[in-house]
């Protein structure tokens, strides 16, 4: 702390609070393997009532979260994320009459939010 630059990388707490223990973080992060073991639930919803959540907001149809989570979209860059093997280079494609409202309002405000091309 003596005018040394810190080399720790430093993580947002709110980053981590939808998180119950770092255990269930672990197979989301970019390790050759888990040193833990697993149950079946692979999702970071840890607890029921984020699940409903999740599930309530991805059915929402609120046009002004919908526009804003649209701009935020299209001004995040996502050049340093890596995605799984079994996803890199793949060409993904959201089927828009299949997708959550909340996902198609998203598309229809700005259909190439996802690839990185302005829309």
């Amino acid at each position: 702390m003596n005018g040394e630059p810190n080399t720790n990388p430093q993580v947002p707490v709110t980053t981590l609070a939808g998180i119950a223990s770092l255990t269930e973080l672990l197979p989301e992060l970019p390790l050759p393997s888990s040193s833990v073991g697993f149950g079946d639930s692979r999702s970071l919803l840890f607890h029921p009532r984020v699940a409903e959540e999740a599930q309530r907001l991805l059915s929402c149809q609120d046009p002004a979260l919908v526009e804003q989570l649209a701009n935020s979209l299209a001004l995040t860059d996502a050049d340093h994320i890596e995605l799984k093997e079994q996803y890199a280079g793949t060409e993904v494609t959201v089927e828009v009459k299949t997708a959550p409202p909340l996902l198609e309002g998203i598309l229809r405000c700005n259909p190439a939010v996802f690839t990185g091309r302005k829309g």
